[in-house]
């Protein structure tokens, strides 16, 4: 509440410091005895908080209210004002505001006369604003009024921070108070500098991946292959979705490599994704479909072989006396990008094949006894050397 005072500010301010170690309920300001301002009731906090900066809270809210009421004849509880006494018209609302957003806390009165009007946040025992005055120094604060009974309170911005009580106070003798709760909620962010970005690992290694996000809790973090397919945590536990800011891959092979979705999410939209790809290398294998081939003179023949491989690695196709085969009228050389996967057990559609897999394909046209012999599918990669020979003999 606001009541008039005979003290002169100095010695309030003085006073007002001195009764914060006795005064556990409510702060008392006092301004000089010209009918500026008297003192207000404020809500309970911690003794040690408020004792630290009672003088100089003291201090400037007299320096403010003899500066913002200076004009003002009379400022004070009008105790002989005639007529029925102010009344809020409706309780303030709790909000719920994601941060970054402007809000408005809305205080109607009616009958209020000669009375003042003062909103405070409670948690910190803080005047914001006083009639259509911004007393805080928060650029963020301002207030409105619709020039009828209504103090709108606006916080521009909102932070967690301004999270809390809010109090719309009318100083009568008996101060009357409304509180509304502004409660503030962030929406999930990931943190590219805490979280993993993307991992090259050797077969056979452990992998972990990290997805650091923040925002109101709870907040959950999970893990999916984008690819849709399986987690492999390890040989026993393979999962659809992992839960944990941590992914732990134990002993990883070439079927781990692919990309890994992490979401955050905390039921304050939106939800919030990260992309983090998983590459395993190792060295080149060649399988061989056919080891033994048969044609008839003037046919024309393919000889397959599949390549896994991780970089990919350098192929080709040779002789067995050590002549590479070049694409020519007589030979025509294929890779999977342009005949497709073969039907396996392993894979039967395009979607199945995987990126480290590459298939190979020599076609030779019009065949002559000269072209019988040992045919060597070749592959090479830094971590190694591979290859598989396919012999071709004449077919009566």
């Amino acid at each position: 509440m606001f009541e008039t005072g005979g003290a002169n500010p100095s010695s309030a301010a003085s006073g007002n410091s001195r009764k914060c170690s006795r005064v556990n309920s409510k702060r008392i300001h006092r301004v000089s005895s010209n009918g500026v301002v008297s003192h207000f009731t404020c809500p309970r906090r911690p003794m040690s908080h408020r004792c630290q900066s009672a003088k100089l809270l003291a201090v400037w809210t007299t320096m403010v209210a003899v500066l913002v009421f200076s004009t003002t004849p009379v400022f004070a509880v009008a105790k002989g004002s005639i007529g029925p006494d102010p009344e809020f018209v409706e309780p303030l609302q709790n909000l719920t505001v994601t941060a970054g957003r402007d809000v408005k806390l809305q205080c109607s009165v009616k009958h209020l006369g000669s009375y003042k009007v003062a909103w405070i946040y409670m948690e910190r025992s803080a005047i914001l604003t006083v009639q259509n005055h911004v007393i805080t120094r928060n650029p963020r604060i301002s207030v409105t009024h619709d020039q009828h009974h209504t103090w709108n309170l606006h916080i521009a911005s909102i932070q967690e921070s301004d999270r809390g009580g809010y109090m719309c106070q009318i100083n009568t003798a008996a101060a009357k108070t409304r509180v509304g709760y502004i409660t503030v909620v962030v929406p999930p962010s990931i943190d590219d500098a805490l979280s993993s970005s993307d991992v090259t690992a050797r077969e056979q290694s452990s992998v972990t991946l990290t997805c650091s996000a923040t925002g109101t809790l709870p907040l959950t973090v999970r893990w999916r292959r984008e690819d849709g397919k399986l987690i492999n945590i390890n040989r026993t536990l393979a999962v659809t979705e992992w839960e944990g800011t941590h992914l732990e891959l134990n002993k990883v092979s070439r079927y781990d490599m692919a990309a890994y979705l992490c979401i955050a999410s905390n039921g304050v939209p939106p939800t919030v994704s990260k992309r983090i790809s998983l590459s395993v290398e190792f060295p080149p294998s060649v399988t061989l479909h056919q080891q033994l081939i048969g044609a008839p003179l003037g046919s024309t023949v393919s000889l397959d072989c599949t390549i896994e491989s991780s970089p990919a690695a350098l192929h080709f196709w040779s002789r067995s006396d050590g002549t590479d085969l070049h694409e020519a009228a007589k030979y025509l050389m294929q890779s999977s990008s342009s005949i497709g996967p073969m039907a396996t057990p392993t894979s039967s559609s395009q979607t199945s094949w995987p990126a480290f897999r590459t298939q190979l394909r020599l076609t030779i046209v019009n065949v002559t006894s000269r072209d019988y012999g040992a045919y060597r599918c070749v592959a090479k990669n830094q971590y190694g050397e591979a290859d598989g020979v396919i012999t071709f003999h004449r077919k009566l």
